[in-house]
């Protein structure tokens, strides 16, 4: 068994990403990303190495003085030998399709929600849906299952307006980049990114807060009770697979627009791929 040293790890993650770093240690970048917390060491923010190759003003997280840390130990894992290249390996070329380029101008602005904005035509629609809906066990509001278009939107009443507010700013940032917004099928939203139509939505976690036992007949079952905690959560893509924007202790999910944003630009560009290289095969 090993320590980790805290001032080599840091050198390390801000050198290069966790996923570089992380098969080094024997272990996965999420892995790698605990042992930092542990360790109070700060990691680059998103977009970080993608605004560092492009030349673009990044922040260099300074090592703080660490407090009350533990002794965190880690399995020696040999270090792999390196074969001598026979010829000097040349850095990976760098995308250079205008879709790529557009998705980096995006993570390297700081798109700020404000709240003044007059809102989308589907945001108010929505709104007008949400504020009359039931809610389900969870406390999450519950549109009607059909006859309106509305956006999808898994949140509580006390975080309504809030998530009315950032998504209306996600609409108004991608429709000004010529990528327009729609609904289909009652609640299915999503946006015409490159020429392929991305979803995304919006939810909210609940908590169980309490749990009983309900009798029938010869049999007992569970029932728990559930409270909303506000805290939201952008899905980019369909529920079961897709990039996940959340509230977190450090910052808001606001604080993540332009990420969010460039995130839907980025699944669009993949989507596109993926179409040519079919066609192509």
């Amino acid at each position: 068994m090993e320590t980790w040293n805290r001032d080599q790890l840091y050198a390390e993650v801000w050198e290069q990403p966790l996923v570089r770093v992380a098969p080094k240690y024997g272990i996965s970048a999420v892995a790698l990303g605990k042992v930092c917390d542990k360790l109070q060491i700060p990691l680059p923010g998103r977009g970080y190495w993608t605004k560092k190759e492009f030349g673009k003003p990044v922040e260099h997280l300074p090592l703080p003085p660490g407090r009350n840390i533990p002794v965190v130990q880690r399995f020696k894992f040999p270090q792999p030998q390196e074969a001598t290249p026979t010829h000097p390996s040349s850095p990976p070329e760098v995308p250079t399709d205008p879709e790529y380029l557009r998705i980096v101008a995006f993570e390297s602005r700081n798109i700020v929600l404000n709240k003044n904005l007059k809102w989308h035509r589907l945001v108010k629609e929505s709104e007008r849906i949400l504020k009359r809906a039931g809610v389900d066990v969870r406390g999450i509001l519950e549109p009607p299952a059909y006859g309106e278009a509305c956006l999808d939107l898994r949140v509580s009443k006390q975080s309504l307006e809030r998530a009315l507010n950032f998504v209306n700013a996600v609409i108004l940032a991608l429709e000004t980049a010529g990528c327009p917004v729609s609904i289909e099928r009652e609640h299915e939203t999503g946006a015409k990114i490159f020429g392929r139509r991305v979803r995304f939505s919006m939810a909210e976690k609940a908590q169980v807060v309490g749990r009983r036992e309900v009798k029938e007949y010869s049999w007992t079952r569970n029932e728990f009770d559930y409270k909303p905690t506000e805290e939201l959560e952008f899905r980019v893509g369909d529920y079961s697979n897709g990039q996940r924007f959340r509230d977190s202790k450090n910052a808001r999910l606001e604080s993540q627009l332009s990420e969010c944003v460039a995130g839907l630009l980025r699944k669009g560009r993949a989507c596109c791929h993926v179409s040519k290289a079919r066609r192509a095969a």
